[in-house]
């Protein structure tokens, strides 16, 4: 048992390394349409297993090469020579592998600081390693540095939300998101989350999020949905049938059969 957890983690080392070197984390909430079938909107996701029962799903997404659009002397480089800590318990082969690829990626942040995405690829390992704080750290050096790119917001309004429980800096983050990035459709569901379930003083707030995103993205069936089952379950089945038409309609627009009658059963439940 103990040879066929070190194979997977291994295993988990060897894609890991590959994909992290070309992309960047985004957030861990699956779209709407995972719970359809086929998906609508698909998102490409890298399951990763941890080790000892350990798992998650990490968003990718191919990142630009940039220089820095707005250097800044107050954005104080973090420190590179952190320890190293194994906070998830990761199987010690991935720990290990991790290890020496952060060495390697400080090594060349000292040569080339004005690499993004060696920051934003430190922050990943920092996360899986469960320092919040450091990941948090090069994060917030990267906003100050390249402001304008959305990425980096979008992975603090993730750590903020779903690991560090501070769900005002998770809404300013996620408004961020939404404010550079108005067709990313995962901000809006991830805040309307958020307002529903967690930040609940701001529960209000769940609906107008979503409506938003609508009006940003007048085509997304997976909008068109979540405002459906919002009505449903507060009770207001005549407003869900027309957003659940609404959907219905688009699915039948772009040909996709499977999610057409899904969508027209779950309708049909809400009347």
């Amino acid at each position: 048992m103990t040879s066929q957890k070190n194979l997977l983690a291994i295993l988990f080392v060897l894609i890991i390394l590959g994909v992290v070197s070309t992309y960047i984390f985004k957030d861990l909430r699956k779209s709407t349409v995972n719970n359809l079938q086929p998906p609508v909107e698909e998102v490409e996701t890298a399951p990763i297993l941890l080790g000892d029962g350990i798992s998650g799903d990490y968003k990718i997404n191919v990142l630009p090469n940039e220089e820095p659009k707005n250097p800044s002397a107050s954005a104080k480089i973090p420190d590179l020579s952190l320890p190293v800590t194994n906070y998830s318990r990761l199987d010690e082969a991935a720990f290990k592998a991790i290890s020496q690829n952060i060495s390697k990626i400080v090594l060349e942040l000292k040569n080339e600081p004005n690499n993004e995405l060696g920051w934003l690829n430190l922050a990943v390992y920092r996360k899986m390693l469960g320092d919040y704080a450091g990941a948090v750290q090069l994060l917030d050096y990267v906003v100050i540095s390249w402001p304008s790119d959305y990425a980096p917001y979008n992975n603090l309004a993730d750590l903020y939300q779903f690991y560090i429980k501070n769900y005002p800096l998770a809404e300013k983050n996620w408004l961020k998101v939404i404010e550079l990035k108005p067709d990313y459709l995962q901000a809006y569901i991830n805040l309307y989350d958020l307002y529903k379930d967690l930040y609940t003083e701001k529960q209000a707030k769940s609906l107008p999020i979503l409506q938003q995103g609508l009006a940003n993205n007048p085509k997304s069936i997976d909008l068109m949905v979540y405002i459906a089952r919002y009505y449903r379950l507060a009770g207001d089945n005549a407003q869900a049938r027309v957003y659940y038409d609404k959907a219905i309609t688009e699915a039948n627009n772009l040909g996709k059969g499977a999610v057409l009658d899904s969508l027209s059963k779950e309708a049909e439940g809400s009347i």
